[in-house]
């Protein structure tokens, strides 16, 4: 009979959340918005990553192509100036 009023006396003392239920559910909150801004940071940084690799396929892809389309006698890479890796069109 003791456990049966001391069980309702704390269940109509407890109207509201505690201090302590406040900080644990803050707490949970800020570890997931903490994860989830880390996931979104590191989507970006590879999306950035991706893109770059992208551009400088193309440009590699339009730098072949150029060569391809070239005699072959002017496909060189030593330029007039002495620099080496530029594509030139004949000396």
């Amino acid at each position: 009979m003791l456990s049966k009023y001391i069980f309702f006396k704390i269940a109509k003392d407890n109207r509201g959340f505690s201090i302590i239920e406040i900080l644990v559910a803050a707490t949970v909150v800020l570890i997931l918005t903490f994860g989830i801004m880390t996931s979104l940071v590191t989507a970006n940084i590879a999306s950035n990553r991706i893109q770059n690799r992208a551009t400088g396929l193309t440009i590699a892809r339009d730098q072949m192509e150029k060569i391809r389309n070239m005699p072959y006698d002017d496909i060189g890479t030593i330029t007039k100036q002495g620099k080496y890796g530029e594509i030139h069109q004949g000396l």
